[in-house]
């Protein structure tokens, strides 16, 4: 009788987490119906151009939708690291890893957006964790994580169902009674005045989203009037280094990074602020700070896919090579 009560509640309990989510997913942000907060000239521009305000209703769907991969990635994360991680290199950890994980990985996202009837493109791209924790699949199959990772449950936790890498610090502590020093790893904290300027940059971002949205979208992302449009592939050489497309060329790059910029450090605002961990930085100024093309793909863009594919795809094929 107590089994079955319990099994009733669960049920219960299940049944009324998917209605809450029906509802919350209810309205699907297909179409923009928001109205400009304040209007301005632009000089030199023709037209009346506006700042959007957020929609809370769209951010608390991403919200959610990161909530939900986080919590099924802590659980696939036990089993990771306990059967596939401990046992790497395996035929047991290859069979749970190609076998299981990584194939339940990839299917996450296209059942979760058709059970919710997600069809806004943004709130598609937020279910990207399941990708993430692909990758860590294969690190753990074939040992290729980052040194403080697997040191304990904990960081291994850490280290999976965060959105946004967090950086640690290795530290140095001395056991009594052996008089033996021995290293361990440690979230890296950010003080107060970190956090004001994480909030801050965010800030910044999202105001300049929305400043180069209301300029760009009446011209398709293109202000200046080029010879040929930038998307066409039938354009002579003359075409490509004409000085509006340069400039158009530009501002799409802008716009893009000032985007990705925004996905990542919104995510990685509530990580600095709530728990106070420092997280790795997403862009480190690339347009402006490289000095060669190597330097740009290499060291300055897009900083946390680079890490996760050298960890995830990188290393491993390396040693299956080596293996073979």
């Amino acid at each position: 009788t107590n089994k079955q009560t319990n099994t009733e509640k669960n049920y219960n309990r299940t049944k009324q987490i998917m209605s809450f989510l029906k509802v919350l997913f209810r309205d699907k942000h297909v179409i923009d119906e928001r109205e400009p907060v304040v209007t301005f000239p632009l000089p030199f521009l023709e037209g009346t151009y506006g700042l959007l305000p957020p929609t809370v209703d769209f951010w608390n769907q991403m919200g959610a939708l990161v909530l939900i991969q986080i919590v099924v990635i802590a659980v696939v994360s036990f089993v990771l690291y306990e059967h596939v991680w401990k046992k790497q290199r395996t035929i047991t950890a290859y069979l749970i890893g190609y076998g299981f994980i990584i194939p339940c990985s990839v299917y996450f996202p296209f059942f979760v957006t058709r059970f919710l009837g997600i069809e806004n493109r943004m709130l598609r791209v937020g279910l990207y964790l399941p990708i993430q924790l692909t990758l860590h699949t294969f690190e753990a199959m074939y040992g290729t994580h980052n040194p403080w990772a697997t040191t304990s449950m904990t960081n291994y936790l850490i280290y999976n169902c965060w959105p946004v890498p967090i950086v640690f610090d290795k530290q140095q502590q001395q056991q009594q009674q052996t008089n033996h020093h021995y290293h361990y790893y440690r979230p890296s904290m950010l003080s107060a005045t970190e956090k004001w300027q994480s909030v801050l940059h965010n800030i910044v971002v999202i105001v300049s989203i929305g400043i180069m949205y209301s300029i760009c979208l009446p011209y398709d992302v293109e202000p200046f009037d080029a010879p040929v449009p930038s998307y066409t592939m039938q354009h002579g050489l003359a075409d490509l280094f004409h000085p509006a497309h340069l400039a158009n060329t530009f501002v799409g790059g802008v716009l893009l990074l000032l985007i990705l910029d925004q996905g990542v450090s919104l995510i990685a605002l509530s990580v600095n602020i709530i728990w106070g961990f420092r997280t790795m930085p997403i862009m480190k100024n690339p347009l402006t700070t490289s000095t060669t093309p190597s330097e740009f793909w290499g060291a300055k863009w897009n900083l946390v896919v680079q890490t996760h594919l050298k960890g995830g795809i990188y290393k491993p094929l390396i040693r299956m090579i080596s293996i073979s």
